[in-house]
């Protein structure tokens, strides 16, 4: 798939599997390494993690009998559709009928469970794999606010002079005087690939995958939604793409309670919420008045 530059760069085009994927895609992953994991939330918020990889168990009656059937979360209310009958496409005027049937015929829907590095899931390897991806994201942060400063020339030249030492952009553009026209990905490529490196050193899981494509889009991994640990790096990598294809610092990290979210636009942001900084304001204030209070 490619997409043309967002017309910060005239006649660059960019290819790649995730050109097209919504911001939103990545909002479980954000939420997964923002949690406090306890004994009580860690096994939903893995599965909430996996995003659209999530995997269901359920039983449900068919015209033969019960059926138990593991399939993605988002297909449970089609895929039983169509195994009793009702098919996959039904009219808009007959829709509530027709989800109150088939939710009639669910017997019991339950998450399942996903491998952590392999391993069956506990406590402890959610914590591990919650740590590996803050260390990524916060890579991800770190490095694309010091990229967005360089490139707003609020570091001086010292990145191009970096960068004609890179014989990948070398070979793009012949000169440096067009350096500062080249994406990120060209002109930031250690960075981006330092990314790379450490999500496949923190996780150890290859960078392919296969799946099955159906004639109308539709496509599903082999192995999806069966290992945290291979999904969470799949979708760190496809947000570190989507991170420099928009060519701004976009992933933040909130100042006072360290959720990580989204901020597309060119106005700063260093707080998640209102709340947060009012709660990050009156904490500096108080701190501030109980080192000036004189000692007795």
């Amino acid at each position: 798939m490619t997409t043309r530059s967002k017309n910060r760069h005239p006649g660059w085009e960019s290819s790649g599997w995730w050109n097209r994927t919504t911001l939103s895609y990545f909002e479980p992953l954000l939420h997964f390494g923002s949690l406090e994991l306890k004994e009580g939330n860690w096994e939903e918020a893995v599965w909430l993690g996996l995003g659209n990889e999530r995997l269901c168990v359920v039983n449900y009656r068919t015209k033969e009998g019960l059926v138990q059937k593991r399939m993605k979360a988002s297909d449970v209310i089609s895929e039983v559709s169509a195994d009793i009958g009702l098919g996959w496409v039904s009219p808009s005027d007959q829709e509530e009928r027709i989800i109150t049937a088939i939710q009639e015929t669910i017997l019991e829907e339950k998450r399942a469970m996903p491998k952590i590095f392999g391993q069956e899931p506990k406590i402890q390897l959610a914590r591990q794999l919650q740590s590996r991806v803050k260390q990524v994201l916060d890579s991800i942060v770190a490095k694309t606010v010091a990229v967005e400063r360089q490139r707003e020339d609020k570091e001086g030249i010292a990145w191009t002079e970096r960068s004609k030492e890179n014989d990948v952009v070398f070979r793009l553009i012949g000169h440096p005087s067009d350096y500062t026209r080249l994406p990120w990905h060209c002109t930031h490529f250690a960075e981006y690939e330092e990314i790379v490196r450490m999500i496949r050193n923190e996780f150890g899981m290859p960078d392919t995958r296969h799946a099955v494509i159906h004639a109308t889009g539709f496509l599903c991994f082999d192995d999806e939604g069966e290992d945290a640990a291979r999904t969470l790096s799949w979708i760190l990598m496809g947000l570190l793409d989507v991170v420099f294809n928009h060519e701004k610092a976009i992933l933040k990290k909130c100042l006072f309670c360290e959720k990580y979210f989204f901020h597309p636009t060119s106005r700063p942001k260093k707080f998640c919420s209102r709340h947060c900084r009012y709660d990050h304001r009156n904490k500096s204030v108080g701190r501030d008045l109980s080192t000036s209070r004189p000692s007795h």
